[in-house]
């Protein structure tokens, strides 16, 4: 097995992070390392992944902004799915 922390992909996530600052979903950070990863994780297992896959995948992820909405709309940005 092998183990990636966000600090191993923080090259591969750097678009990934400008989509969230785009968004506003880069509120206080909390929840960030932990979407990061997720999102990485996402994106690698799903090519093209339905809004109803994105939240089973990130259901475990809190946020304690409430900026889920930014979050979906900035996940859908960077991996490519529609809106």
């Amino acid at each position: 097995h092998e183990i990636t922390t966000v600090e191993g992909i923080e090259n591969e996530m750097r678009e990934f992070a400008e989509k969230l600052a785009q968004e506003g979903a880069d509120q206080c950070g909390y929840c960030s390392p932990g979407l990061v990863v997720m999102v990485y994780a996402l994106k690698k297992m799903y090519s093209n992944p339905t809004e109803e896959e994105i939240k089973k995948f990130l259901i475990g992820n809190l946020c304690r902004c409430s900026g889920y909405q930014g979050q979906m709309r900035a996940i859908k940005k960077f991996l490519g799915v529609g809106e």
